[in-house]
């Protein structure tokens, strides 16, 4: 696993409906059309590969008024970035975030939904 990678854990209520899309981006430069078309028809959108570096890292609260997004970024040595994980979470979404102490080179961040555990163990 690459450094500064990120795992995803998402707790889910089973009630009610929760619509979780997922994509491979390849840089969110090229993709943002598509990608808020993607929005329009989700609650939550995990993406991969934005390729957006620190610096431009809140591109993504502006790409649609109605989602909060969580990003992180691997500023490597190329020009652009490279990797970097984002979740966008629709806001009407009744949700916490918590961001779990680093263990070694990735970070967890977990995703509370409402109807979902208040608890969690993890390790």
């Amino acid at each position: 696993m690459e450094n500064n990678a990120i795992v995803l854990i998402f707790i889910l209520a089973i009630m009610g409906s929760i619509r979780i899309s997922t994509w491979n981006i390849r840089g969110v430069m090229y993709g943002t059309p598509r990608l808020i078309s993607l929005l329009n028809s989700s609650d939550i959108v995990v993406i991969t590969e934005h390729w957006l570096k620190a610096a431009n890292s809140t591109f993504l609260e502006t790409v649609h008024c109605s989602f909060n997004a969580f990003t992180k970024t691997n500023d490597g040595s190329s020009a652009r970035g490279s990797g970097g994980v984002s979740i966008l979470c629709r806001k009407s979404t009744e949700y916490s975030v918590k961001l779990v102490p680093s263990t070694g080179d990735h970070t967890v961040f977990f995703f509370f939904l409402k109807g979902a555990i208040s608890e969690l163990t993890y390790f």
